[in-house]
């Protein structure tokens, strides 16, 4: 019997097969090229027949059929924008970005100053989802707040 550390510092470079022993089950491991095949058998039966693996060369080039997969489209992405207001106090915004956006300090508070300077400004762009459920956030945490921040999504 081997026992596990000595298996794993004897796998690197050849084709081995070990029988590992615990409780009434056998273990087999036939280990080719990096690949490990298990087979569990009962203790009372015979040793189990090494397994031989195929490699592409024993597979005739007509009789492979190749599948093709459809490919799929990316889903349409949204784009989550803030609103300025003239009522929410700036510190407010630069913490539902840092908040709900994951933007830094500095990152929060450019941001802020353009929704401030243009009018709005585009926050992040996700799934559909994922802006849904950001733009339901901030909405939420600016009332619960008391501000009438504005924060909405537009298709890219």
């Amino acid at each position: 019997m081997i026992f596990a550390d000595q298996l794993v510092s004897s796998l690197l470079g050849s084709t081995q097969t070990f029988v590992l022993s615990r409780g009434f089950q056998s273990l087999l491991l036939t280990l080719y090229t990096g690949t490990v095949l298990l087979n569990l058998k009962p203790q009372n039966q015979m040793p189990p027949i090494p397994l031989i693996m195929s490699s592409e060369k024993d597979i005739p080039e007509q009789d492979v059929m190749l599948e093709t997969r459809p490919k799929t489209k990316r889903p349409p992405l949204y784009k989550v924008l803030l609103l300025n207001d003239d009522y929410t106090p700036m510190e407010f915004v630069v913490i539902v970005l840092e908040r709900f956006f994951g933007k830094t300090h500095t990152q929060a508070f450019e941001i802020m100053l353009v929704v401030h300077k243009k009018g709005l400004a585009v926050v992040g762009v996700f799934s559909h989802e994922v802006a849904e459920t950001k733009v339901s956030q901030v909405m939420d945490f600016s009332r619960k707040h008391q501000h009438p921040l504005v924060c909405t999504m537009e298709k890219e």
